[in-house]
C-alpha cells in the first residue's frame, strides 16, 4: 500500500477539525491584523476581552479539567472553532440580566470579528492545516501531538 493512501499519524484517532477553525497559535496574529486594517471597532482590552484571550481561556480550561498544567500544552495542537467560541459569548451577553453599554460594545466587536472572519476562514483554515503539516515535517518530534478542538461544548451547561 502506498504511503500516499494512508493518513499521516497525526490524523489517527483525532477529533474532527472544524473547517471554520484555526490553530490557537494563529488567532492573536489574525485578530491584531483585523484591528490594524480597521475591520474591528476599537476596544479597551481591560474591559472587553479580545477573541484571542477567550481562546486562551478555553485552552487553560481544557488543561485544568484534565489535571494538566501549562507545561503540558506542548503535547497538543489546539484548534479554535471561531464561530462556536464567539457564539457562546454572544449567548452569554444576550442571557445577561441587564445588558450594559459594555455588553453592546462587546457584541459589536464580536460580530465585526465574525464578519471579517467569514470572508477568509476557508483560506486561513487551509493555510493553517498546511502549516501544521510542514511544521511536523520539519520538526518530527511535533508529529505526535494530539489535536484538540475548542471550545469543547456547543452550549453552556445549565
Amino acid at each position: 500500500m502506498s504511503t500516499y493512501n494512508s493518513p499521516p499519524p497525526y490524523q489517527e484517532n483525532q477529533p474532527a477539525i472544524s473547517p471554520s477553525s484555526i490553530p490557537l497559535s494563529a488567532i492573536k496574529a489574525l485578530e491584531l491584523r483585523f484591528q490594524a486594517k480597521g475591520l474591528l471597532p476599537a476596544i479597551n482590552e481591560e474591559e472587553i476581552h479580545p477573541v484571542w484571550f477567550m481562546a486562551l481561556k478555553e485552552k487553560d480550561r481544557f488543561l485544568w479539567r484534565r489535571g494538566l498544567s501549562l507545561a503540558d500544552e506542548a503535547a497538543f495542537v489546539f484548534w479554535i472553532d471561531v464561530y462556536t467560541l464567539i457564539n457562546l459569548r454572544l449567548q452569554d451577553i444576550k442571557a445577561a440580566d441587564a445588558v450594559t453599554e459594555l455588553h453592546t460594545l462587546e457584541q459589536q466587536y464580536l460580530e465585526a470579528f465574525l464578519d471579517a472572519y467569514y470572508k477568509i476562514y476557508r483560506h486561513v483554515h487551509a493555510f493553517s492545516r498546511a502549516n501544521i503539516v510542514l511544521e511536523e515535517e520539519i520538526h518530527p518530534e511535533l508529529a505526535n501531538r494530539d489535536a484538540v478542538m475548542l471550545p469543547e461544548r456547543s452550549k453552556r451547561p445549565a
